[in-house]
Protein backbone atom coordinates (compact mmCIF):
# COMPACT_ATOMS: atom_id res chain seq x y z
CA UNK A 1 0.00 0.00 0.00
CA UNK A 2 1.05 3.54 -0.66
CA UNK A 3 -0.51 6.97 -0.82
CA UNK A 4 0.02 9.47 -3.62
CA UNK A 5 -1.49 12.90 -4.01
CA UNK A 6 -1.21 15.37 -6.87
CA UNK A 7 -2.09 18.91 -5.88
CA UNK A 8 -0.93 22.30 -4.77
CA UNK A 9 -2.02 23.79 -1.46
CA UNK A 10 -0.29 27.14 -1.50
CA UNK A 11 1.06 27.80 -5.00
CA UNK A 12 4.49 28.18 -3.37
CA UNK A 13 6.03 25.52 -5.60
CA UNK A 14 5.59 27.89 -8.55
CA UNK A 15 7.49 30.61 -6.67
CA UNK A 16 10.37 28.22 -6.04
CA UNK A 17 10.52 26.14 -9.21
CA UNK A 18 8.48 28.03 -11.82
CA UNK A 19 5.35 27.04 -13.70
CA UNK A 20 6.86 24.12 -15.66
CA UNK A 21 8.79 22.23 -12.99
CA UNK A 22 6.71 20.34 -10.42
CA UNK A 23 8.21 19.07 -7.19
CA UNK A 24 7.82 15.73 -5.45
CA UNK A 25 8.00 15.19 -1.70
CA UNK A 26 8.44 11.57 -0.55
CA UNK A 27 8.83 9.97 2.84
CA UNK A 28 10.68 6.98 1.32
CA UNK A 29 13.83 7.36 -0.83
CA UNK A 30 13.13 4.18 -2.83
CA UNK A 31 9.68 5.45 -3.84
CA UNK A 32 11.13 8.84 -4.75
CA UNK A 33 13.75 7.18 -6.98
CA UNK A 34 11.07 5.15 -8.81
CA UNK A 35 8.90 8.22 -9.39
CA UNK A 36 11.82 10.31 -10.65
CA UNK A 37 12.79 7.45 -12.97
CA UNK A 38 9.26 7.27 -14.42
CA UNK A 39 9.32 11.02 -15.05
CA UNK A 40 12.71 10.71 -16.75
CA UNK A 41 11.45 7.87 -18.97
CA UNK A 42 8.51 10.01 -20.12
CA UNK A 43 10.60 13.17 -20.48
CA UNK A 44 8.53 15.05 -17.91
CA UNK A 45 10.36 17.39 -15.53
CA UNK A 46 10.17 16.57 -11.81
CA UNK A 47 12.31 17.91 -8.98
CA UNK A 48 12.87 16.14 -5.62
CA UNK A 49 11.96 18.33 -2.65
CA UNK A 50 12.95 17.97 1.03
CA UNK A 51 10.69 17.11 3.94
CA UNK A 52 12.75 19.22 6.31
CA UNK A 53 11.88 18.37 9.93
CA UNK A 54 13.28 21.74 11.03
CA UNK A 55 10.17 23.31 9.49
CA UNK A 56 7.79 21.10 11.49
CA UNK A 57 7.42 23.86 14.07
CA UNK A 58 5.71 26.00 11.39
CA UNK A 59 2.69 23.67 11.80
CA UNK A 60 2.23 24.59 15.47
CA UNK A 61 -0.81 26.61 16.48
CA UNK A 62 -2.12 28.20 19.65
CA UNK A 63 -5.73 27.50 18.65
CA UNK A 64 -5.66 24.31 16.54
CA UNK A 65 -3.92 20.95 16.38
CA UNK A 66 -2.09 21.99 13.20
CA UNK A 67 -1.96 24.86 10.74
CA UNK A 68 -1.52 24.19 7.04
CA UNK A 69 0.44 27.35 6.28
CA UNK A 70 2.25 30.09 8.09
CA UNK A 71 3.87 33.42 7.35
CA UNK A 72 7.42 32.09 6.95
CA UNK A 73 9.36 31.10 3.88
CA UNK A 74 9.31 27.55 2.50
CA UNK A 75 5.55 27.32 1.98
CA UNK A 76 5.78 24.28 -0.30
CA UNK A 77 7.77 22.35 2.33
CA UNK A 78 5.41 23.41 5.12
CA UNK A 79 2.39 22.31 3.07
CA UNK A 80 3.98 18.92 2.35
CA UNK A 81 4.83 18.44 6.04
CA UNK A 82 1.17 19.19 6.82
CA UNK A 83 -0.01 16.53 4.36
CA UNK A 84 2.50 14.01 5.71
CA UNK A 85 0.80 14.20 9.12
CA UNK A 86 -2.18 12.34 7.60
CA UNK A 87 -0.29 9.48 5.89
CA UNK A 88 -0.38 7.17 8.93
CA UNK A 89 3.13 5.93 8.13
CA UNK A 90 2.30 4.69 4.64
CA UNK A 91 4.84 5.18 1.85
CA UNK A 92 3.74 8.51 0.44
CA UNK A 93 4.47 10.93 -2.36
CA UNK A 94 3.09 14.44 -2.79
CA UNK A 95 3.40 15.82 -6.31
CA UNK A 96 3.27 19.58 -5.85
CA UNK A 97 2.14 20.93 -9.19
CA UNK A 98 1.14 24.10 -10.90
CA UNK A 99 -0.77 22.38 -13.69
CA UNK A 100 -1.93 25.38 -15.62
CA UNK A 101 -0.14 26.93 -18.55
CA UNK A 102 -0.80 29.96 -20.69
CA UNK A 103 1.12 28.42 -23.58
CA UNK A 104 1.30 24.96 -25.16
CA UNK A 105 4.83 24.49 -23.75
CA UNK A 106 4.78 21.49 -21.44
CA UNK A 107 1.08 20.80 -21.98
CA UNK A 108 -0.33 17.58 -23.35
CA UNK A 109 -2.63 19.52 -25.65
CA UNK A 110 -3.19 23.28 -25.72
CA UNK A 111 -3.30 26.22 -23.34
CA UNK A 112 -5.04 25.58 -20.04
CA UNK A 113 -4.80 22.43 -17.94
CA UNK A 114 -1.41 20.94 -18.73
CA UNK A 115 -1.80 17.29 -17.73
CA UNK A 116 1.38 17.74 -15.71
CA UNK A 117 2.88 14.36 -14.67
CA UNK A 118 -0.03 12.27 -16.02
CA UNK A 119 2.29 10.26 -18.27
CA UNK A 120 4.85 9.78 -15.49
CA UNK A 121 2.24 8.49 -13.05
CA UNK A 122 0.83 6.07 -15.61
CA UNK A 123 4.34 4.79 -16.36
CA UNK A 124 5.03 4.32 -12.65
CA UNK A 125 1.77 2.39 -12.29
CA UNK A 126 2.66 0.18 -15.26
CA UNK A 127 -0.03 1.52 -17.59
CA UNK A 128 1.02 1.91 -21.25
CA UNK A 129 0.96 5.48 -22.51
Amino acid sequence: QQLTDVSTLTGAIKAGLGAYLPGVFCNQPVLEKKLLSAAHIKGEPLWPMPLDPQQDSALNSNVADLVNCDDSFGGAVTAALFLEKFTEGLPWAHFDIYAWTDSPRGALREKGGSGQLVQSLLTYLGVST
